[in-house]
C-alpha cells in the first residue's frame, strides 16, 4: 500500500507500506518500507495494480503537463497556497515499475482532456484478461462543479483493450534485466 505524504515543497511522495493479510481487521498492521517518488501523488491518489502475467505492477495516475506552474486566467482552479506541487487533475497516465513500486517508468497517457477543468482523477482499477478497467472521477464539461479541477460530479469508466501492447515487450525485458551500460568500469 501506498499513503500520500502530503507536502508543499517536495511534490509526489509517498510511503510505502506491507501488510501481511489477517482475517481480523483489529490485528491489520503495516510495516513501513520506505518512502519513494510517485508520480502524480502529490495531486491525487493513484491506482497501483499487480499484473502477475507481466509480472510488473502498474499505476495510473495523474501526470502534470505545465511544470511552470502557469496556470493564469484559471483563478479558480484548486491550488494550494503556497505549493510548488503540481495541479493538473485533467490527464491520467499509465506507468510501470518492475522493482515493488519503487521506481516508475512512464509508459503513455490514458486521458489527456484539452482542458484543466476537465476531470480524470482518483482512479481505480482492476485488470481481466488483456484489458484493463479504470474508473475515474471526472467531468465532460470544464466548469461543471466547484473548482472543477478537484471536485466533480461524475464517475467515468476507461477501458484500455490489449493494455499489456502499450507497454511493449523490449520495455518490459528492460525493465527486468536493467539498462546495458558500454564502456563504465565498476
Amino acid at each position: 500500500s501506498v499513503l500520500r505524504i502530503n507536502n508543499l515543497n517536495v511534490c509526489n511522495l509517498g510511503a510505502l507500506l506491507d501488510f501481511d493479510w489477517v482475517e481480523d481487521v483489529r490485528n491489520y498492521k503495516g510495516t513501513f518500507r520506505r518512502v519513494g517518488f510517485y508520480p502524480g501523488m502529490s495531486v491525487a491518489h493513484p491506482a497501483i495494480l499487480w499484473d502477475a502475467k507481466l509480472g510488473l505492477h502498474l499505476m495510473i495516475g495523474n501526470l502534470n503537463r505545465n511544470s511552470n506552474a502557469d496556470y493564469k486566467g484559471l483563478k479558480d482552479l484548486h491550488l494550494p497556497a503556497r505549493s510548488y506541487c503540481q495541479v493538473d487533475r485533467s490527464t491520467l497516465a499509465l506507468y510501470v515499475s518492475a522493482n515493488d513500486g519503487f521506481d516508475w517508468h512512464f509508459v503513455q497517457w490514458v486521458i489527456l482532456r484539452p482542458n484543466y477543468r476537465q476531470l480524470s482523477t482518483y482512479p481505480v482499477g482492476f485488470i481481466d484478461g488483456d484489458d484493463m478497467y479504470i474508473t475515474f472521477r471526472g467531468n465532460r464539461r470544464p466548469g461543471s462543479g466547484s473548482r472543477a479541477n478537484h471536485h466533480s460530479k461524475e464517475i467515468s469508466l476507461a477501458v484500455l483493450h490489449n493494455f499489456r501492447d502499450m507497454i511493449g515487450a523490449d520495455f518490459v525485458e528492460w525493465l527486468m534485466t536493467g539498462p546495458e551500460v558500454k564502456g563504465l568500469s565498476t
